[in-house]
């Protein structure tokens, strides 16, 4: 997909003023889901974090119940750092969802709330490319606050057709950028053919819900189950 592709009208960039406008209560995170300890979307255990909302709707997507704007839960910025802080034995958070950049402002007011106590590592999956992200960062500067916070930064949407199997990331197009050296020694587990793919379940009455990049014979298995069972899919 090239760059002129991705870009975003006003209304694409930005949410109702009830979601996202600093308000009374505090800065509000519209959440798709979370996790406390996850093992399968960067180094070590980590605080998952699945923003709600995309614009991308990328063909072949693993979670389209997360692309609706009108869709997920609200939680107030404050109330997810304590939670975040108060997780024992993570090494750091990875976003995703969703597209985290549509809530930049709100994501950098979480990171800088947690950074003041605590020295978390921070991994973005977005479907921006990092270069229409410095630029829409000149019209929207919590783009670049967000930036700022992040380590590594997987950046491009997932293209089905390139989606060859390995690594954590979902397809070759899509790139590991070390915004900073915290995971230098890391960078293989994105990129390297001979990394495997692993997930974790989730399962309640209602929904089903996989995290990590699966490999293509688990995507199968997974669209069919959902299917199968009628549960809504995360």
């Amino acid at each position: 997909m090239k760059d002129e592709e991705l870009q975003l009208t006003d209304e694409e960039l930005q949410f109702t003023d009830e979601r996202l406008q600093l308000k009374e209560e505090g800065v509000q995170i519209l959440l798709a889901a979370v996790r406390e300890r996850c093992r399968v979307l960067g180094p070590g255990e980590r605080f998952c974090v699945w923003v709600q909302g995309c614009p991308f709707s990328c063909p072949g997507c693993i979670a389209p119940s997360m692309h609706d704007l009108d869709g997920g839960y609200l939680m107030a910025a404050e109330k997810l750092a304590e939670q975040i802080l108060g997780t024992e034995g993570i090494e750091g958070i990875t976003i995703s969802g969703g597209e985290p950049f549509l809530q930049a402002g709100e994501l950098a007011s979480l990171l800088e709330l947690i950074k003041a106590k605590k020295d978390l590592g921070v991994i973005v999956y977005t479907g921006f490319y990092y270069e229409k992200l410095l630029e829409l960062s000149r019209v929207h500067p919590e783009m670049g606050r967000l930036l700022a916070l992040t380590d590594l930064l997987i950046d491009g949407p997932y293209e089905e057709a390139h989606n060859l199997d390995y690594g954590m990331k979902g397809s070759v197009n899509q790139r590991t950028i070390l915004l900073t050296d915290r995971y230098k020694d890391e960078f293989y587990l994105y990129n390297d053919p001979g990394t495997g793919r692993k997930n974790e379940l989730y399962q309640s009455d209602s929904q089903a819900f996989l995290a990590g990049v699966p490999s293509r014979k688990m995507e199968k298995q997974w669209k069919k189950m959902i299917r199968e069972s009628g549960k809504k899919k995360g």
